[in-house]
């Protein structure tokens, strides 16, 4: 089940690096050397895993707190209420939509990452486009929920997409649920990854032919109607049914709170010199990670 292994490890990461959007005891960052024009948040995840029987129901809530400017970000622990891969005191450096860095202050380890949250639907049209994986079913539907709604004060609009996905395992068929909704608003400053709601990794112009160009084609539309709008809430749904009555459900929700512009030290996005000396690790959740690039130190 060397399929099913790899898109649970994925989300395995996002419940902890999710941890490390939600949970840091604010470390002392460098002296500010340049004040650029951003966004301070605060951000929310709530976590539950619930395997076929039931028991074992493993809810998680994570809080943290970041800032976003000069088209990076970053996210500090302040807590976590279940023991994870990450701790309070972590914190991410984002530099785009592809590399992100998971760094310890109580050791300076530093670890580079894909993304600190991983969109499932990115994990089913990865193999399509690569050509890794081919699921005996598959259909999406995207649909608009509301164009008028509000949250905390904001106004947004409302989206869903729905996947459904059988892979053969064997001589058994496993099937993947995944249920998506976000709520999206205009943000005055260029909030990257984990938080844009754009679906990477797909196909700048329309497939005009493959097996899978319907799908692929369905999420490369949504795309198009979210343009560079903010996840300020995004409630994913995935469930995973191996037959036999076999199966569990993963629920993830992530809200960002309390946004307000202000100026940002540019050096928050920056490690200090102690993270270079160690090797940057790589994100082990990954099967083809993008190119090895240097921790952003001083």
């Amino acid at each position: 089940m060397k399929l099913d292994k790899w898109t649970l490890g994925r989300l395995a990461l996002i419940a902890a690096v999710v941890a490390s959007a939600s949970a840091f005891t604010a470390q002392k960052p460098p002296r500010s050397s340049l004040a650029v024009p951003g966004m301070t948040f605060k951000v929310r995840l709530s976590l539950l895993h619930t395997p076929t029987n039931g028991r074992g129901r493993r809810p998680i809530t994570l809080l943290g707190h970041g800032q976003f400017g000069a088209g990076m970000g970053r996210v500090d622990i302040d807590s976590i209420d279940t023991p994870s891969s990450f701790r309070k005191g972590d914190f991410i450096i984002i530099r785009d939509t592809m590399n992100s860095f998971w760094a310890r202050p109580s050791d300076f380890s530093v670890r580079r990452m894909n993304a600190p949250l991983v969109n499932p639907l990115e994990g089913i049209s990865e193999r399509l486009v690569s050509g890794t994986g081919s699921p005996s079913s598959l259909r999406v539907t995207f649909d608009t929920v509301s164009l008028d709604e509000t949250l905390a004060d904001m106004p947004v609009r409302h989206f869903r997409i729905s996947a459904d996905a059988i892979y053969p395992v064997g001589n058994r068929q496993v099937a993947q649920k995944v249920v998506i909704e976000q709520w999206l608003a205009k943000i005055p400053v260029n909030i990257v990854n984990p938080f844009g709601s754009r679906i990477r990794g797909l196909p700048d112009v329309p497939v005009t032919k493959g097996d899978y160009r319907a799908f692929i084609n369905t999420l490369a539309a949504a795309n198009r109607v979210f343009g560079e709008a903010v996840a300020v809430k995004t409630v994913t749904n995935t469930s995973y049914t191996y037959g036999a009555g076999m199966g569990e459900d993963y629920n993830q929700t992530v809200e960002l709170l309390d946004l307000k512009q202000g100026n940002i030290d540019e050096k928050l996005f920056q490690l200090s010199a102690e993270y270079g000396r160690k090797p940057v690790a790589a994100d082990s959740a990954s099967r083809r990670p993008p190119p090895a690039r240097k921790p952003p130190v001083e």
